[in-house]
């Protein structure tokens, strides 16, 4: 019986009945030789019956377990993919609002310019040193929109985020990260290709 039972775990159901049924042939054979055939064959019958239930209700273990290992897989790459979805649309929703922002801000800054050169010609003395000031204010405002807007576009989508959700629970191999803080891809394309090449590995 602990041979059957074993025997689930570890061959496919068809080969593992066969396994039982030559082994309880061989046993019946071997007890043939002590006992009266009836006896043997009640012997056998009893014994062949434990046999394939603890066969079954190991093999119906070990599937159990593998459709877990299977369902933790999958959950896992859902969480993954969630991560980069919502990072994704974060990144989007930022960078949409930092052109309309950067837009709006840049013709107005550069309407107060235009506005403030025209002004400095047509000025002199105190009033012209305060309309200087103030142009250099909106040149500075301007160089400032500019970088907030490159700096935007660098942004992470959160890959990391995204990478560790997807290997904290692998039961085995177990896999250690060793990712820079400062890594960052900005293509969502590009991040789930790596999630991807991650499942496969």
């Amino acid at each position: 019986m602990i041979v059957a039972a074993q025997l689930g775990w570890v061959l496919p159901l068809s080969r593992a009945l066969v396994w039982v049924a030559v082994q309880a042939t061989v046993m019946c054979a071997i007890l043939a030789f002590s006992w009266s055939g009836v006896i043997t064959l009640k012997l056998m019958a009893t014994y062949l019956g434990f046999q394939v239930l603890a066969l079954f209700s190991c093999f119906l273990t070990a599937r159990e377990a593998t459709a877990r290992l299977e369902l933790a897989r999958t959950n896992r790459e859902l969480e993954a993919t969630r991560e980069l979805l919502a990072n994704a649309s974060r990144l989007a929703e930022r960078e949409r609002i930092s052109r309309d922002l950067h837009d709006t801000l840049g013709h107005h800054l550069t309407a107060l310019s235009l506005n403030l050169e025209r002004r400095s010609h047509l000025s002199s003395g105190t009033t012209l040193t305060q309309v200087q000031r103030a142009q250099a204010v909106t040149k500075l405002l301007l160089t400032m929109s500019v970088v907030r807007e490159r700096a935007a576009r660098r942004d992470s989508i959160g890959l990391i985020e995204a990478l560790t959700t997807l290997v904290e629970t692998v039961p085995q191999p177990r896999v250690h990260l060793d990712i820079p803080d400062d890594f960052a891809i900005c293509d969502p394309l590009c991040a789930q290709r790596c999630c991807d090449a991650c499942r496969r590995s």
